[in-house]
This record gives C-alpha cells, sequence and structure tokens, in this order.
C-alpha cells in the first residue's frame, strides 16, 4: 500500500508540474511502442539514463563542409533496415560497466510516444544484445512522460 501510495503521490506531483508548464502529459509504461522519424519500434523507458539510446549499424560517418553526418541503419523487429543520414551534433564518452570507455555519435531525431513528440539527441550504439533496440532517457522523458514502471504498453499507437 505503501508503495502504491509514493506511486500515486509521484505520479500527481508530476502532474502539477507538468500542468504549470503548460506541456502536455501522457502516463507511459516502462515499455511502449515509439516512433523515431516515423518508423515504428518498442523501446524501454528508462528514467535512470540520461540520453535516449538506439541499436544502429553505423555505415560510415563523413564530413561535408563544415558539418559531420552519419548514415546509419535502424533494425527493426522484423529485421528491415531502415537508412538515415543525419548531421552529427558531437561525441559521447559513455562509461561502460566494463570499465572501458566507448565513444558514441549523437544525432538529433524526433521520437514519438503517444501525443509527445520533440527532437532529442540520441547515441548511437550496438544494442543488440538488449531486449529492446531502443532506449528513452530523462532528455525524452522530461517533456511530460510519466512512466508507470508496473505497465508495459499502455499507450495506443
Amino acid at each position: 500500500m505503501k508503495k502504491f501510495i509514493q506511486l500515486l503521490a509521484g505520479v500527481l506531483i508530476m502532474t502539477v508540474i507538468t500542468a504549470c508548464s503548460g506541456e502536455e502529459t501522457e502516463v507511459a509504461g516502462y515499455i511502449e511502442h515509439v516512433k523515431i522519424n516515423g518508423v515504428l519500434l518498442p523501446a524501454k523507458l528508462d528514467t535512470g539514463a540520461d540520453v535516449c539510446s538506439v541499436d544502429a549499424e553505423i555505415v560510415r560517418t563523413y564530413k561535408d563542409g563544415k558539418k559531420t553526418y552519419v548514415e546509419f541503419n535502424l533494425v527493426t523487429d522484423d529485421g528491415d533496415k531502415v537508412n538515415f543520414t543525419v548531421p552529427r551534433v558531437r561525441v559521447a564518452r559513455i562509461r561502460l560497466r566494463t570499465g572501458g570507455i566507448q565513444e558514441r555519435p549523437v544525432v538529433m531525431l524526433n521520437i514519438s510516444v503517444g501525443n509527445i513528440s520533440h527532437d532529442v539527441e540520441v547515441n548511437l550504439a550496438d544494442r543488440e544484445r538488449f531486449d529492446y533496440r531502443v532506449l528513452l532517457g530523462r532528455n525524452f522523458l522530461k517533456h511530460g512522460i510519466v512512466v508507470d514502471s508496473s505497465k508495459q504498453f499502455i499507450i495506443a499507437d
């Protein structure tokens, strides 16, 4: 009962904060279908992650004038590959659990969950060994997503 009251209080606080900010709020399960630049994929919503991460097969990185671009394939659950070429925003240095550091390209992608849609930074990584190819971090969730960790797929596509 105590956990339920804490969860309810958290949802209420987030609703009040979001209502005051004028942003729409969406209650989501910890696993939801999301659209990334229009491509529908299941994703894990992770309030412990700073930044979104997407499983990407990087084809190449190249410069065109002063901008650096990343061409990559997003692999769907059906095994289809959707090709993107977008400007690289920066390179993230990620500390691995194994103790090393991995550099990952970061790009801006449009992510939608229910009625919430924003362009956010996404690091491109090899997430093949994970259950979900997409991880939504706080940089997206802060735009009005309240995560109910006891539920999955509660938002209609």
